[in-house]
């Protein structure tokens, strides 16, 4: 039963997902995903970046990612992205020049 539960959950989420590139972030959270929407150039990240003032963009905290240095290449990953805006979890959106401020961040 669990697993009925887990496809049919994993098949809505993806309904609602159509148009975006989903992108697999392992070494942050079990399970962390990002979504790239090319046509409006937008990521749209859960927990492997945080923006939240005052602190400057930057990855999860080591602490509670599963392995910090796997989310380091994961994210590089992203850097392939023609990224103009980022939405996240946690922090306020970058709407304009993403990929700059990535780089900034992952290198």
């Amino acid at each position: 039963m669990t697993d009925v539960l887990s496809s049919l959950l994993q098949a809505s989420v993806f309904e609602k997902v159509q148009g975006f590139d989903a992108i697999p972030l392992p070494g942050a959270g079990e399970n962390e995903t990002a979504y790239f929407h090319h046509a409006s150039k937008s990521l749209i990240i859960g927990d492997a970046l945080i923006n939240l003032s005052p602190d400057p963009l930057m990855p999860l905290p080591t602490k509670y990612c599963t392995n910090s240095d796997l989310l380091k290449t994961s994210l590089k990953r992203l850097l392939e992205l023609p990224i103009q805006r980022i939405f996240f979890a946690h922090g306020a959106p970058i709407l304009q020049d993403g990929l700059v401020l990535l780089k900034t961040v992952i290198s």
